[in-house]
């Protein structure tokens, strides 16, 4: 995907990834992804998550909220203009109240399906 206006690419200083219940297979779980930029951003900048493949997703994940530069402008709430279970990738703009010089912030997905077994997974994307 192109999208006009983006001249420089995110540079991480952290990210971390935090679930609720990561011991129990097959149930739905909170995870929060906590994440912290060495990049000055711009109001409006773009955030896509992808999910490993060993995580399902369906009806159950309703909930998106974001703090600190991943926080929408008005609320909490997430409007994805990308949420796609099957792909297990979710892009929305942040950068609507927060953003500057070292921003961070935090994402919020409930009730992500944890995989139906124990092993190690692939890696997260952000």
């Amino acid at each position: 995907m192109t999208l006009s206006g983006v001249t420089v690419a995110a540079d991480f200083k952290d990210v971390s990834f935090f679930f609720d219940d990561n011991r129990v297979v097959g149930q739905y779980s909170t995870c929060r992804v906590q994440v912290s930029m060495k990049t000055s951003l711009g109001t409006g900048c773009f955030v896509r998550v992808v999910f490993p493949n060993e995580f399902a997703f369906d009806s159950q994940l309703t909930s998106f909220t974001g703090s600190g530069f991943l926080r929408p402008q008005f609320g909490s709430t997430i409007n994805m203009f990308e949420n796609n279970a099957a792909t297990r990738t979710f892009a929305f703009e942040a950068c609507r109240s927060t953003w500057g010089q070292d921003p961070s912030g935090s994402v919020t997905f409930a009730k992500v399906k944890n995989p139906d077994y124990i092993r190690e997974t692939q890696s997260f994307q952000i």
